[in-house]
């Protein structure tokens, strides 16, 4: 499926109406695209739907009317980050492409996905035991359903404007409770098993998230659905 952005066709003085996705082919040009924002007056932007052609597509959702952004960005930017990151440098990289472009921007920087645990799914299918590193590394898998909503909110609430949200769930838990808490969803006993992070293999960690150079965020969330997102400025 093309990438998406979300655009919200709605003024303080007119009542509002539904939104509208446009669906972006790689091959047009960004001017091509224009109409796709004629009256519209928010943009959800992501990554994925400008490739590099970031400048572009903001400046013409900008001569379309556009005057706010809220893009999905990543926990991942912050104090301490691992700056050569390819996740952070995208992000960072498109986030500050928004702020050169003179619309009022809101950054939302959620942490690890909830569905970010389909990636032990065919070890579950297997057997009982998953084997992977970082047994004891706090995360938040925040649950997309509850991102969406906090975008929803920051896309018609002139508050957010030109702040950087980070976006976490309620509780914090290990790797390894997680596997256990699917385990009690599934009636089964799982359990896992650390793999020092140099004898990670694309078995054990199929999304490659243990090169080297990433470690595991301190910062905890886990969300359930449809939890309120929590706010961090």
């Amino acid at each position: 499926m093309p990438p998406e952005t979300w655009a919200a066709p709605s003024s303080p003085s007119s009542p509002p109406r539904p939104p509208r996705s446009a669906r972006f082919d790689p091959a047009a040009e960004p001017a091509d695209l224009a109409p796709l924002f004629d009256g519209a007056s928010a943009l959800f932007l992501h990554a994925a739907a400008v490739g590099e052609h970031g400048d572009a597509v903001v400046a013409t959702t900008r001569e379309g009317g556009v005057r706010h952004v809220v893009k999905l960005s990543s926990g991942i930017i912050g104090k301490g980050a691992d700056e050569t990151n390819p996740i952070h440098v995208m992000h960072v990289d498109l986030e500050e492409r928004v702020r050169r472009s003179g619309l009022a921007p809101t950054f939302l920087r959620p942490n690890a996905f909830a569905t970010n645990s389909f990636q032990w799914a065919d070890r579950i299918r297997a057997g009982d035991t998953v084997r992977g590193p970082f047994a004891g590394a706090l995360t938040a898998p925040i649950h997309e359903a509850d991102i969406a909503s906090g975008a929803a909110r920051a896309l018609l609430d002139d508050g957010h404007r030109g702040l950087a949200h980070r976006l976490t769930g309620p509780a914090a838990v290990t790797t390894e409770e997680q596997i256990h808490t699917i385990g009690q969803a599934l009636g089964r006993d799982l359990r896992f098993v650390e793999v020092p992070p140099q004898d990670v293999t694309a078995d054990t960690s199929p999304r490659g998230c243990c090169r080297p150079s990433w470690r595991p965020s301190p910062t905890p969330s886990v969300s359930r659905r449809r939890s309120p997102p929590r706010w961090r400025r």
